[in-house]
């Protein structure tokens, strides 16, 4: 079931099944197109079903770059408290695809017409001397010396 008045950027979603509680929050969503969607406190909401877009509302002109928060909630003796959802989504992703997803390794080489500024980064770093290390900490410029 969702909870949200007009006009507001965020959408929560309230999960109270057999096993099951558990609050999701989207937040900086479009207000504009939830509304158009009719997606108001109550209404209830099926597996797949999309809520709404992605904006970058934050109340105010010019706002920020479009992206979404996240957030995951789970009822304790002390009251409602953030977990990380990550493994929820990692779960939701193989539920997909109906398949495990693979770790993929943190060293991937970086494709320079992908992102040229971190292939020009790895580039230099990797060229770099002792000597070029010690000129750079003292302030002093390669063309003059020390």
């Amino acid at each position: 079931m969702t909870l949200r008045t007009q006009g507001q950027p965020s959408v929560q979603l309230v999960v109270n099944a057999a096993g099951v509680r558990a609050r999701f929050r989207y937040l900086h969503m479009s207000p504009r197109h939830l509304d158009a969607d009719g997606l108001l406190s109550g209404r209830f909401l099926h597996a797949g079903q999309i809520i709404g877009k992605v904006a970058n509302f934050l109340g105010a002109r010019p706002g920020t770059t479009s992206h979404l928060h996240f957030d995951l909630q789970v009822p304790t003796r002390y009251g409602w408290v953030f977990v990380n959802p990550y493994m929820t989504l990692v779960s939701a992703y193989e539920r997909l695809i109906r398949a495990r997803g693979r770790e993929l390794k943190t060293t991937l080489p970086v494709d320079a017409a992908i992102d040229p500024m971190i292939a020009s980064a790895r580039a230099s770093a990797v060229r770099s001397t002792p000597a070029d290390t010690a000129r750079r900490s003292t302030g002093a410029d390669a063309d003059t010396g020390p």
